[in-house]
């Protein structure tokens, strides 16, 4: 079975303009992981920050599955990755002229010298360790050879083939893993592709037929510049060929969804698998076909990855029905809200203006005098939403608010407003006054964007 190092908790992070996962984000995404029945989780580097290396000792405490942490090729970034307790060090130093002329500044024989060195350090802490040659699709083959009968010979338990800049081509990818696999057949070989020119996804199903063990991947295909394979693709792709078996559908895009929220990245609509656009069919011919036999126009059943096919008109709203009535809704209606004495008006949602993108929902407050009133329970959602305070009294004064951000809890006055980030827990309260809260939320559908708590079941997996 190939094997798939995840690595949204590494490349991830890097995603411009940089992606912090708290503790608990990263704690739950190792957990789906897991569920997704990822073989490696490939996770930060220990060295950054007392934060960083206290998130790697969570998750490999958590004993989910083996845990890879990043390190330069040099001691102190190796010492960091014992002290979490992480069974891998994924050490990386290129060697090509471009490493030399703008990052390392070496010699060749240094190069050799300091990887040798780091690989040795780490067998003598009992870790395992990958070795990375960085930029490897643009390093002469003889030199890349060298190098990585370097670091096996130093004890080097797996080898890695970074395509750093996302330049190669599938044959060339088939032709190279041929190559390697022919040159060092007793240790594992792993293959990591960018995405700059939208080829990831198919180098590393090349990569995969031409001998190599283990794929590098993340979430949603996060990472550097144009990020790197998708690893819910590269799954169902694998299962597709008969390489893997398929996760269950409903963790597939819960992981999606989940990784989306904290990252704060939506997931493009034509993503495959996971995007909202991947089983929609809109021509009438397709739509003709596809109710008569699902699979014509599709390459797998939507339900086999937690999505249902769906039909689509090409109407374009008139402009004369985009000038909306508000639809009343009761608390019961309306996803961890409370009864309370007002109800919620519905300004814009799918509902009323189809393909919209987002939802709006104001409640007027009564006066509050006497004890404070709370209309939500803490939710969390996975696109940005934006609460507004406005009270009824000149100036739009009037109204005392309690608003809870995740850890933070502040007393605010109207006229305010709290930008809400995806992922972030939240709720409030009114403590005095009267007016109006607005929540407008960057989604078709205010329930629909709501993350429910996430209680993942271990054998999530065939």
């Amino acid at each position: 079975m190939v094997q798939i190092v995840d690595s949204t908790l590494r490349e991830g992070r890097q995603t411009a303009p940089g992606i912090n996962f708290s503790w608990e984000q990263s704690l739950k995404i190792a957990k789906l992981l897991h569920s997704l029945g990822i073989d490696i989780i490939e996770v930060c580097h220990p060295v950054v920050s007392i934060e960083q290396k206290q998130i790697v000792r969570e998750i490999v405490a958590s004993n989910l599955c083996p845990v890879i942490a990043h390190a330069r090729a040099n001691l102190a970034d190796i010492e960091a990755v014992k002290e979490t307790s992480a069974q891998w060090v994924g050490i990386f130093l290129g060697i090509n002229e471009e490493t030399r002329l703008t990052r390392a500044r070496w010699t060749i024989s240094k190069i050799f010298n300091c990887i040798k060195e780091s690989v040795m350090y780490a067998k003598t802490l009992g870790l395992k360790v990958r070795y990375t040659a960085e930029d490897a699709s643009r390093t002469d083959y003889c030199l890349l050879k060298s190098v990585y009968s370097v670091a096996i010979e130093a004890g080097a338990d797996c080898i890695c083939f970074s395509d750093t800049v996302g330049i190669m081509e599938p044959n060339e990818v088939t032709e190279t893993i041929e190559k390697l696999k022919s040159d060092f057949s007793t240790v594992p070989l792993e293959v990591h592709f960018h995405n700059d020119r939208g080829l990831a996804m198919a180098n590393a199903l090349a990569a995969s037929d031409a001998g190599a063990e283990r794929i590098s991947s993340s979430v949603n295909g996060l990472g550097e510049r144009c990020g790197i394979t998708d690893t819910l693709g590269l799954l169902v792709n694998l299962y597709y060929k008969g390489l893997r078996s398929l996760p269950s559908g409903e963790i597939i895009q819960r992981t999606s969804k989940y990784v989306a929220a904290f990252s704060r990245y939506p997931v493009n609509f034509n993503q495959p698998i996971s995007g909202g656009n991947a089983f929609i069919h809109t021509a009438h011919l397709h739509q003709k076909a596809v109710k008569r036999d699902p699979s014509s126009y599709s390459w797998i059943l939507p339900e086999y990855v937690g999505k249902t096919m769906e039909l689509s008109g090409k109407s374009i709203p008139s402009v004369h029905s985009l000038f909306l009535t508000p639809i009343v809704k009761c608390a019961s209606e309306l996803g961890y809200h409370r009864y309370g004495d007002s109800v919620g008006h519905l300004m814009i949602d799918e509902c009323m203006v189809p393909n919209c993108r987002q939802s709006c929902i104001v409640r007027e407050i009564r006066v509050v005098e006497e004890k404070p009133l709370a209309y939500v329970d803490v939710q969390t959602l996975y696109v940005d939403s934006l609460f507004l305070f406005l009270g009824h009294e000149l100036g739009m004064k009037g109204l005392q608010v309690e608003v809870c951000l995740g850890q933070v809890v502040q007393k605010i006055d109207s006229p305010a407003s709290v930008f809400i980030p995806a992922g972030v827990a939240h709720t409030y309260r009114i403590l005095n006054g009267s007016g109006f809260c607005i929540n407008h939320v960057l989604s078709g559908s205010y329930n629909d964007s709501l993350l429910e708590p996430l209680d993942i079941s271990s054998n999530s997996y065939s």
